[in-house]
This record gives structure tokens, C-alpha cells and sequence, in this order.
């Protein structure tokens, strides 16, 4: 069986196995280290759009960056992490 089969077959077991798979993802993104967080954190284009921290600073004029310092998202980092490793050996 491919990666990509298996990681769609994990997506569908998650979401048919788990009653909130926006709280699942976010728990597992919320968990990481700093390190790894950081480390995916870089896969992602960090914009507004995608960012959920609610006590951001940066000013408005300066949000066009596609790398934000302050970008934070768990769900998306948790969900990488998950189906990432889904992807491993």
C-alpha cells in the first residue's frame, strides 16, 4: 500500500473515530516541544489568514509578511505532525 493511501486512510479513521478533530489536532500541536513546533512552523506559509494568535502585535500595515514571527496555528501544526508521521516507515 503507498503513503499517500495511508494517509488518506488515517485522515478518514481520525475523522470517523474522533469526536472533535479540531480539538485532537490542536491538543497534539499544543504538546510539541519548541524545537518541533518551530521546525513546522517553517512548512507553512505563516499569513493572517492562517494565523490564530488573538494577541498579535504586529501592526496592521506590516501583516503582508508570508512569515510572520507571530504566527501561531495547533491545529495545523498538530495535524502536520500526525499525518506526517503517517508518512514515516
Amino acid at each position: 500500500m503507498d503513503r499517500h493511501k495511508n494517509q488518506i486512510n488515517l485522515e478518514l479513521f481520525i475523522s470517523k473515530k474522533i469526536e472533535s478533530t479540531d480539538l485532537f489536532y490542536r491538543t497534539i500541536g499544543k504538546d510539541l516541544d519548541k524545537e518541533e513546533k518551530e521546525e513546522i512552523k517553517s512548512v507553512f506559509k505563516r499569513e493572517c489568514n492562517n494565523c490564530e494568535n488573538l494577541n498579535c502585535n504586529i501592526e496592521l500595515i506590516d501583516r503582508s509578511s508570508q512569515n510572520c514571527i507571530n504566527w501561531e496555528n495547533d491545529r495545523l501544526i498538530g495535524e502536520y505532525k500526525v499525518l506526517k508521521l503517517s508518512k514515516t516507515k
